[in-house]
């Protein structure tokens, strides 16, 4: 599914400030697959997801997404394989626009804008029926401005919005790192819901080792821009969280 071949990257080349983040760094994700990455800040986990988003380029090296170089396709043709959900949901959402609005952007994307209606009232029932799955009430408040919603519902909106159209990779950054404890439970349970029933090849950054041992079928520990620690399956289910805090208290 996605596979990157012998990346190497630095940042401020040539100056007293270069920081070699990847040299030669390789990792296969195979389709279906929920990986969880952890590791120290600066380990190079949202270097890696800003690669494989297109949003740096690399030094050196080669990305493949179903056997096709994507290494110099514009991050902007990427996203129309690929869903992003950010720690800060502003990122993912237009705060000033309703739910209905940003909906309806969501549902627009990758297609070409002409004088019609950006909003097609005909799936105006289809987005409650999307809204009403969350089981937040959101339903009842398409014509909210979700700058007026609670952290943990803003993520839900950003959530569904970054998977109600078909994609290949689902990339989620931090995603539940703002919330308070109890919303990001709610927040991680749908998205194992969304991330399951449809079958989304999921790659997510967590500093919440408990959430890399209980969620998803692969787990990636990363220091300095390797990959010390790779299970899958059973191996993965059988890791300790004393295990984990022992490796970061390593680093």
């Amino acid at each position: 599914m996605i596979k990157l071949e012998n990346i190497s990257k630095t940042y401020n080349v040539g100056t007293n400030y270069a920081t070699n983040v990847f040299q030669n760094f390789n990792l296969e994700i195979k389709e279906k697959e929920f990986v969880s990455i952890i590791g120290p800040n600066g380990c190079g986990k949202s270097t890696l997801f800003n690669i494989i988003s297109g949003n740096i380029e690399i030094d050196c090296g080669k990305i493949f997404l179903k056997d096709k170089d994507i290494t110099k396709v514009k991050n902007y043709k990427r996203y129309k394989y690929i869903g992003r959900v950010h720690q800060n949901p502003s990122i993912g959402t237009c705060l000033n626009m309703t739910i209905l609005e940003n909906l309806a952007l969501a549902d627009n994307k990758m297609k070409k804008y002409d004088l019609t209606w950006g909003i097609d009232k005909k799936r105006i029932n289809e987005y409650k029926e999307m809204l009403k799955s969350l089981k937040l009430g959101l339903e009842n408040h398409l014509y909210t401005k979700v700058q007026n919603l609670s952290g943990g519902q803003q993520q839900a909106i950003a959530l569904l919005m970054a998977t109600m159209n078909p994609i290949d990779i689902l990339i989620l950054d931090e995603h539940t790192a703002a919330l308070d404890p109890g919303t990001a439970e709610i927040i991680m349970k749908l998205t194992d819901k969304i991330v399951k029933e449809q079958k989304i090849t999921t790659l997510m950054i967590t500093h919440n080792l408990k959430y890399a041992i209980n969620y998803g079928n692969r787990l990636l520990v990363m220091k300095q821009g390797k990959i010390v620690l790779d299970r899958k399956g059973k191996e993965k289910r059988d890791t300790k969280y004393e295990e984990l805090i022992e490796k970061f208290n390593c680093f």
